[in-house]
Formats: C-alpha cells, sequence, structure tokens
C-alpha cells in the first residue's frame, strides 16, 4: 500500500481545497492508497470522520503562529516515524518546513502545491514567501498548482513555461452537479421561495478572502432593483456573526439565508439563478467549477482567476470597477437573461471530470 500524508490547515467541511481532496480520494483505490494527514490547531473538521472511515490517521500539530518551535517538532515526529512513500502539502511556501523535513527522512515523493494566486501581502509576508519558496523548490519532487497563475505564483513563469509544473484541476464530481428542476423546486419549497423569486448564491467560508461584506452591499443594491430577490449563503467561519449583524443592521434579514455548512451543495445550487464570487483573491475557485457543471451563470471579481472561466457562463467585474455596485448589479442581470446552460461535455473535456482526473494523481503518486 502506498502511505501520503497530506499537509493542510484543516479538514473543515467548507473550504475549497478540503473538497477537492475530498473528490478525488472517493475515486481512488483505497486498497491501494492510503491517506493520513497533519493539521494544523485543535478543532476537529466536519470531514475528518469520512477520511477515518477509510482508515486515516488524523495527527493535530500545534500551528506555527501559536509556537513555531513545537510546530516543526511535532511535523517532525510525523513524518519520521510514518513512513509515508509520499508527502503532499498543500500550503504553498508554507510548506517548506514540512518539505525539509520530508527530504531529511528519504520520503521519496515530495509535493508542494499552490492553491493561491497572488493574494495581497504585506512586506514582510513577502520577504517570507520569497525565503521559503526558495526552501520549497530546492527540497521538493514535485511542483503542483491548481491553475496556470496559481503555479505562476509560487514557482515563477519561467517554471510554468518550461513545463515544471504539474496543473491539478480541480476536478469534480460533474455528473451530481446536472441541473435537476425537481431538485430545484424542492430547496425553493424548503425555503418558502417562490419560481418568481430571484435567489442569488453564494459557497465558500466567511474569512476576508472571500469578502462578504462586498456581497451583502451587492445585494442590498439589487434588492433595491428587485424586491423579490433572496441572497443565500452556504458556508460558516469566523466573520459569520459580523455579516448577520451587517444583514440585520440593513434590514434585510428576510432576504439573507443562512444556510450554514451542508453536503447538500450540488441539490442548493440548482436552487439559484446566478451565483456571485466577489472573492479579494482565489487560485482557481472550486465552487465555480461546479456552478459550471451545474449550468448556473456565474459573476466574479476580477480578482478570481480568468481560468476558472471553463465556459461562457462567468462574468468578471475587473479591478477598475471591483467596488462599483451598479456593476455588478449590471452583469448579475446579464447572466439572469445568459440563464442556465448545459456545460457537462465542455467541462468533461476541459479535464474537470473526477472520474478521469484521480487516475492521474494515482500514477503520480506511484512515481509513474
Amino acid at each position: 500500500m502506498i502511505r501520503i500524508l497530506q499537509i493542510l490547515s484543516s479538514l473543515e467541511g467548507g473550504g475549497g481545497v478540503q473538497t477537492v481532496l475530498k473528490n478525488y480520494y472517493t475515486y481512488m483505490n483505497k486498497d491501494e492508497f492510503r491517506f493520513d494527514f497533519i493539521v494544523h490547531g485543535g478543532k476537529i473538521g466536519e470531514l475528518e470522520k469520512w477520511f477515518q472511515s477509510y482508515g486515516s490517521e488524523i495527527f493535530h500539530v500545534t500551528p506555527r503562529s501559536v509556537n513555531p518551535i513545537k510546530n516543526v517538532r511535532e511535523i517532525a515526529s510525523v513524518i519520521k516515524r510514518g513512513n509515508y512513500d509520499v508527502v503532499h502539502c498543500r500550503q504553498d511556501y508554507h510548506g517548506a518546513i514540512a518539505m525539509w523535513l520530508s527530504k531529511r527522512y528519504g520520503v521519496k515523493i515530495r509535493i508542494i502545491h499552490s492553491h493561491r494566486a497572488y493574494p495581497p501581502e504585506k512586506l514582510h509576508q513577502k520577504f517570507v514567501r520569497i525565503i521559503e519558496t526558495k526552501i520549497v523548490k530546492k527540497t521538493a519532487t514535485h511542483f503542483m498548482a491548481c491553475g496556470i497563475l496559481a503555479g505562476e505564483w509560487l514557482y515563477g513563469k519561467k517554471a510554468v513555461a518550461e513545463n515544471k509544473v504539474i496543473v491539478l484541476n480541480n476536478a469534480t464530481e460533474l455528473d451530481k452537479f446536472v441541473y435537476s428542476k425537481e431538485k430545484r423546486d424542492k430547496i425553493r419549497g424548503l425555503y418558502s421561495l417562490d419560481e418568481n423569486a430571484v435567489v442569488l448564491g453564494h459557497v465558500g467560508r466567511f474569512t476576508e478572502q472571500k469578502n462578504h461584506d462586498l456581497l451583502i452591499n451587492i445585494f442590498y443594491g439589487y434588492l433595491k432593483e428587485c424586491p423579490n430577490a433572496y441572497l443565500m449563503l452556504v458556508g460558516d467561519g469566523a466573520l459569520r456573526k459580523s455579516i448577520e449583524k451587517k444583514v440585520n443592521n440593513l434590514g434585510i434579514e428576510k432576504n439573507v439565508l443562512f444556510v450554514g455548512v451542508r453536503n447538500d451543495v450540488p441539490d442548493l445550487l440548482n436552487a439559484m439563478d446566478v451565483f456571485v464570487l466577489p472573492s479579494r483573491y482565489e487560485g482557481l475557485a472550486n465552487v465555480i467549477i461546479e456552478a459550471q457543471a451545474n449550468g448556473l451563470p456565474s459573476v466574479c471579481s476580477g480578482q478570481v482567476t480568468s481560468e476558472v472561466a471553463i465556459t461562457d457562463s462567468v462574468f468578471f467585474v475587473y479591478r477598475e470597477k471591483y467596488t462599483d455596485i451598479p456593476e455588478w448589479i449590471s452583469l448579475i442581470n446579464k447572466a439572469l437573461i445568459k440563464g442556465r446552460a448545459d456545460n457537462i461535455e465542455s467541462m468533461r473535456k476541459a479535464g474537470y471530470d473526477i472520474t478521469i482526473e484521480a487516475k492521474k494523481l494515482e500514477e503520480i503518486y506511484r512515481g509513474d
């Protein structure tokens, strides 16, 4: 059996990286491949039981921000004792120590994975990135990224141009996302939404990255033009309470649905009319891949990489108009006119069918 240690921030259910990881393991040969995990912090994530049902061990380590020395010692202990064939770190340059330790303890395949593209950073963060990226590039055996821009950001344009970076698509179970009128009616019925209601939707953790604050401003402006509009927010996170407070202060609580972390996102997408993603930065937004598979049109900020637009169902508000609410509303209306499309075959041809892409990851883990 090939033993793989996955290293990431958490195994919470609402995260894009975590969802992609679950999608891949679902379609991998469990008799040949076993995943263990290092996660940072003591919080038990929603996906832990799922992975443990397949025999995974999960090691919670002290975050570097809390105690960097203890963080290194605990990661070293797991890698040293684990006898792993592969260490796959999904924390971009933050995986420098993990890659160095993996090389020190003889791990044959050492993968560093970039899931972000050009996030905002302060001067000291840029300095740390430059130093730790050098370590990563010297100690990892494989450079991986969710998209071209995510690869260029971490490894450099030259590395991408020279095909030194493996782009592993954020593939998904396409057939699960095929639009269903029956599911649409069922979900809308659960939330007392009639067919004439316009439902804007968003799936993502309540963090600074996802920019729920701007999302509420956009919806507040749209609601003035369309009183029968609703905003469905799927997910949870540290900023949820502050967003709930903002919604209440604006007096729009009856039109904003906080539905929490869900395991039926494919069904929920059917109930939406437009997906809205005003993120401050993204690697390659998995939720937009899922929305396209559902045929659901999306409106994204220009900070979302354009690579995510596999079909013509994605619209972008570019940086010069990033906070321009009328521009967001205009594109939401265009998306409504566009309506749903049958995108499944286009998504499959573009490499987003998990049943195919999982086999490619298996080959990498075997060292083929």
